[in-house]
This record gives C-alpha cells, structure tokens and sequence, in this order.
C-alpha cells in the first residue's frame, strides 16, 4: 500500500494519524465494501493502513511485553534487541478509547487518531 496516512507529533509528544487524500478514498470505499462486518478484524486494518511507520522507526508491542495493563495496541520508537529486550528508555503511545470507537472509526474521523504518550 502506498501511504494513506500522515503522522505527525503533537507538541505534548502525543503520536496522531490522519487518512491522507489516497487513504480517504481507499477507507470510503473498504467501508462500503465491508459494511457488513464493521468491527471485523479492526486493528489488522488500522495496522495496514499505518504499515509505512511501523516498519521504519516505530513498532508494535505487545501490552504483555513490557507489563502493561492494558489491551490497547501499543506502539513504541523501539524495537525489541537481539535478546528479545526493549531499550529502558523507550517511547510507548496507546489509544486510550479502544473500548469505546474503533481504530479504524477513529482514523477515519477529522481529526484522525490519536495515540497518548505514556
């Protein structure tokens, strides 16, 4: 996929992503296509949609990984090191209304998603 989002960090170093011109076009017509099956495989599709980051620079952690308590995705400016380890000084962001709206519902909003600094 080509980048159909843009990030940008916020000045209180929260992370947010907003559907670019490409990314409106193709969310409008995978929501009409899967209307059916909103919640279906949510954050698979939010992941699709943010693959150009976290792939260069930013990854997923899992919330068990680092002792968590949380269910949210979580994603950090590090990966794991060879020992499977993550740096102490490590950045985390989650979606703190994960119960509430879905990723992709938020993504596809004006104002896009926005993931807090922990």
């Amino acid at each position: 996929m080509h980048n159909l989002t843009q990030l940008t960090i916020l000045p209180n170093g929260n992370l947010n992503f907003r559907l670019t011109d490409e990314g409106r076009a193709h969310y409008i017509d995978n929501n009409e296509a899967d209307a059916a099956h909103p919640m279906l495989c949510d954050e698979d599709f939010f992941l699709d949609y943010i693959e150009p980051y976290w792939c260069n620079g930013y990854s997923i952690v899992r919330p068990e990984d680092i002792g968590a308590l949380t269910d949210s995705l979580l994603i950090s400016d590090s990966g794991q090191d060879d020992n499977g380890k993550y740096p102490d000084d490590m950045k985390v962001w989650y979606f703190n209304d994960y119960m509430l709206v879905s990723y992709m519902d938020a993504l596809g909003s004006d104002e896009g998603i926005t993931f807090t600094l922990a």
